[in-house]
């Protein structure tokens, strides 16, 4: 087996990389536990739907003439197993034989979405306030005033916080949804080996398809010459 450290031809690992690009990120990769949900060449029944994913889909059904119900709900079941799906992939991660470049794109949107959290969690707690009784001059009397619940330092520490995570994030992605510096890197790493990693396994099943061939054409050999011998010591002046 090649090591990974072997020099390919540039044209032939573009050729794996756009085989990687083209498959579909739900039909063509397995999930956690390694199977496939495959939504291409199959629909789902809208019974094997949560409950309130089955309401969602008759509330958009509704009103709609048999024929066309029977048109619609396979399309909506499909696209609702999709986002479910979807959701789960970027909880669960992708399954143990997808390839490493959807596996590093997995780890990139799982660690996006914990930085996510981790600014909503510092926002929160930005936001928190409580009322504290202070004298107006101007009414000359004690009233509720909100000030936030957390110490001034604390709040600068937060906010430095959430402005990390932040660039961090866009170090990961950018707003429009495209990869950023050093998501982009760690995709091309991931993307050289999943192809360097897909010709190997190519040229081992065309190794192992040749080598098939070769021992049937060898016991065929065999056969032809053991019995080309057998014949041939009936003729007059063959071997004994």
């Amino acid at each position: 087996m090649a090591d990974d450290n072997t020099t390919d031809n540039d044209t032939d690992l573009q050729t794996y990389s756009d085989r990687i690009l083209s498959m579909d990120p739900i039909d063509d990769v397995p999930s956690t536990g390694g199977h496939f949900v495959n939504l291409k060449n199959s629909t789902p029944s809208i019974e094997a739907l949560a409950p309130e994913h089955q309401r969602e889909i008759q509330d958009q059904l509704f009103g709609l003439s048999p024929a066309e119900r029977e048109e619609r709900e396979p399309e909506l079941v499909r696209a609702k197993f999709r986002q479910v799906l979807a959701i789960s992939r970027g909880q669960t991660g992708v399954g143990e034989t997808a390839t490493q470049f959807h596996k590093e794109m997995s780890e990139i949107a799982g660690e996006f979405r914990q930085m996510h959290d981790q600014i909503a969690y510092f926002q929160k707690q930005l936001d928190r306030v409580h009322f504290e009784n202070r004298f107006n001059d101007q009414t000359g009397k004690n009233e509720p005033v909100e000030v936030p619940s957390l110490s001034a330092e604390r709040r600068r520490g937060y906010a430095a916080n959430i402005a990390d995570l932040k660039r961090r994030q866009r170090l990961l992605m950018n707003e429009d949804g495209s990869f950023g510096i050093e998501g982009a890197k760690r995709l091309q790493r991931a993307m050289d080996q999943s192809a360097r990693t897909l010709k190997r396994v190519d040229e081992e099943r065309a190794i192992a398809a040749e080598a098939k061939r070769r021992a049937a054409e060898m016991v065929r050999e065999e056969r032809i010459n053991t019995l080309a011998h057998a014949r041939a010591k009936m003729l007059p002046g063959g071997p004994r």
